[in-house]
């Protein structure tokens, strides 16, 4: 077994109630992104691994668009 810290600086919307927005960019900051497992709005059941590539290569893509 082993633990995951998830959720410290969690996604969402609105600045009251997630640190970062769906592009992962921090609210109030800018040209300061995050990617990692803390983004996640909830944890999950399985390895965050997959999820956590995912997230970063769609940060990367919105990155390069700009």
């Amino acid at each position: 077994g082993g633990c995951h810290h998830m959720g410290t600086t969690r996604m969402s919307n609105n600045p009251q109630t997630g640190v970062v927005d769906k592009n992962l960019k921090v609210h109030g900051v800018d040209n300061l992104y995050m990617a990692g497992s803390s983004t996640f709005s909830t944890g999950g059941a399985a390895n965050p691994t997959l999820t956590i590539v995912a997230l970063s290569l769609r940060l990367a893509q919105h990155l390069k668009g700009r």
